[in-house]
């Protein structure tokens, strides 16, 4: 991991999605997380509709819990 820190993942995800966004403004975003709420709440701080410029739905797999 990055520096040994786990948000340090997310923001390169972020400026990865954005060029797709501004090529495709009409596609969808949908974070799908599993595991514990810990991690629910990794991506949404970097991936999120005030970051990306659209909304961003998010889904949480509980068929592993």
């Amino acid at each position: 991991m990055p520096n040994g820190e786990v948000e340090e993942l997310c923001r390169p995800l972020a400026h990865a999605v954005g060029p797709w966004l501004r090529k495709q403004p009409v596609l969808g975003v949908i974070l799908r997380a599993a595991g514990a709420p810990e991690v629910w709440k990794l991506l949404p701080g970097s991936l999120n509709a005030e970051t990306l410029g659209v909304p961003v739905r998010q889904l949480v797999d509980l068929w592993p819990l």
